[in-house]
């Protein structure tokens, strides 16, 4: 059986972000906000999650798969929640195999202090 490569997240960002934006997320209560400013924002979000899994984690970043950034309310302060999930845990072959349950690290991203907080799955 030919063995399936793994590609680090950082070579999918831009092809990511492109996709990202047609998602749907919690609609920001800050006045001033358009469509473009939540693009934006969402694009600076991943950029610093995928540094603090970097940094942070007892993983290499290209170890795992961006599979959400949506934006939240925590406390009051709109943070952007960056969800990853191991690459360990997906099938090589999706037809036959099931995902791996658990896993997932969330980074929280406050874009206005530039701070993250990562939290993990079960």
């Amino acid at each position: 059986m030919m063995e399936t490569p793994r590609i680090p997240v950082t070579v999918f960002l831009p092809l990511l972000m492109a996709f990202a934006s047609g998602c749907t997320h919690a609609p920001s209560s800050q006045s001033g906000s358009s469509p473009g400013a939540d693009i934006a924002g969402r694009r600076d979000a991943v950029a610093i999650a995928v540094a603090a899994l970097h940094d942070q984690s007892t993983y290499p970043a290209n170890d795992y798969i961006l599979t959400s950034a949506q934006q939240i309310v925590v406390e009051g302060k709109h943070l952007w929640r960056i969800t990853f999930k191991p690459t360990r845990l997906l099938p090589r072959d999706p037809s036959n195999e099931l995902i791996g349950l658990g896993g997932e690290i969330f980074v929280n991203v406050d874009l206005s202090t530039k701070k993250t907080e990562i939290s993990y799955g079960e």
